[in-house]
């Protein structure tokens, strides 16, 4: 997807259950639209069946002259994803170009919203302080798709569709990730719903291979692209799809561009070491954590998460999963100095958190473990320094029923 993704609505864990309301959402290989062009606009892939099964530009049929350069153009471009990626497509791709107002209702329709789980989702971003109490995470949600996505592979139909009526040098850039993700469909089958049945981070860490690997292609793509298309393009990027509302958590957003900011150097990190193998070994033996994405060493080395016994929970458990390195830095980032969020979460070994209900009140309750006696010194100083900005926030340094050296923090809100 080209930062930009939706489909059934279902939240995964916290960074997997808010990550999965927008990742899981229904787009995987989504092209979305970064405005400081960190990554490329992020693109996805929705699992829901289109309803489009033809290629075709805007709403209305294309005449056969327009229809014969749209074919010619999605041949070229399906031999430059080929040639790059070192792939084959063993099928032709359709391709949909859409309107604004067309893309958006084809992004946005026939999505079932479950209620049930957003609301949860909200309760524990809400408690962890990741959201602020007045706000709508369904309609953010809604509002942070509509303005961020620029295309998307729908893995059911295996149809494309990019926000763009014309094939500009921006839509062409979009296409070529877009169908980086169709090529990777073909070989890999990029549609794991398994991954996302774990309380853990396994999805969202698939997601970035999927995203990081497109947004390499259509970097190099862009590459070739005269300086003029180049000036063209951003231009289109920045006028694309109207932004995102200001009203939509930082929070949200950070989640929604993780994969096609971190994907990128994860895959050029494996690439360096081992080459076209190293990559598609990534998409059948993908990476497990946030951590292994940030740092690529502890995916080649195979350090996974360390187990850690769920913490007792204060009532019903309403939720359950992994913080991961990245919800621990998300959690620190607004209250803690950069440096030492940073150095924090790099020391991260594993975690799990349980969340329920407390009057008014939802708590989350997660117990973590370091890599080293420094690393955890680290964080609990940083937590420390957190709470003290969080009224509801305890630290226990030395709970029961855990691993030495595991810690607890319990935050309600």
């Amino acid at each position: 997807m080209t930062l930009g993704e939706s489909g059934t609505r279902v939240p995964v864990r916290i960074l997997a259950l808010a990550v999965a309301v927008l990742l899981i959402a229904g787009l995987v290989g989504a092209a979305v639209i970064a405005r400081d062009r960190p990554a490329a606009r992020v693109t996805a892939t929705k699992p829901r069946s289109a309803a489009s099964s033809t290629t075709s530009t805007t709403t209305a049929p294309p005449s056969p002259a327009a229809q014969a350069r749209l074919d010619a153009l999605v041949t070229e471009l399906e031999g430059f994803v080929e040639r790059t990626r070192g792939l084959t497509f063993t099928s032709r791709v359709k391709v949909t170009l859409l309107d604004d107002a067309a893309f958006r209702r084809q992004l946005m329709g026939g999505e079932q919203t479950d209620k049930t789980a957003v609301d949860k989702a909200a309760k524990v971003l809400r408690a962890l302080g990741l959201i602020g109490q007045d706000v709508d995470l369904a309609k953010a949600e809604t509002d942070l798709l509509g303005g961020s996505v620029a295309g998307y592979y729908d893995r059911k139909a295996k149809e494309l569709f990019v926000r763009g009526a014309d094939p500009t040098p921006y839509v062409r850039e979009i296409l070529v990730h877009e169908l980086t993700h169709a090529l990777q469909h073909q070989h890999f089958n990029i549609d794991r719903s398994d991954l996302a049945e774990g309380n853990d981070e396994k999805a969202q860490s698939f997601t970035a291979v999927i995203e990081g690997d497109a947004v390499r292609v259509q970097r190099l793509y862009r590459s070739q692209l005269s300086a003029a298309d180049r000036r063209r393009a951003d231009g289109e990027e920045n006028k694309l799809g109207g932004g995102v509302p200001k009203t939509v958590p930082s929070a949200l957003i950070e989640l929604l561009q993780f994969p096609y900011i971190v994907g990128p150097a994860f895959i050029q990190a494996i690439m360096a070491k081992g080459g076209q193998a190293a990559l598609d070994a990534a998409f059948t033996t993908p990476p497990t954590t946030s951590e292994q994405l940030i740092a690529p060493a502890k995916y080649s080395a195979g350090e996974g998460e360390a187990v850690v016994p769920e913490p007792s929970a204060g009532g019903t458990v309403i939720d359950r999963g992994d913080l991961g390195e990245l919800g621990l830095l998300l959690v620190l980032e607004k209250d803690v100095a950069q440096g030492d969020a940073i150095r924090a979460g790099a020391g991260w070994g594993g975690d799990k958190y349980v969340a329920w209900d407390q009057g008014a009140q939802t708590c989350v309750r997660d117990r973590m473990v370091m890599d080293t006696p420094k690393d955890r010194s680290e964080a609990i100083e940083a937590l420390r320094r957190w709470a003290s900005k969080h009224a509801g926030v305890k630290i226990d340094t030395s709970p029961t029923g855990g691993p030495t050296g595991a810690f607890e923090f319990t935050s309600c809100g």
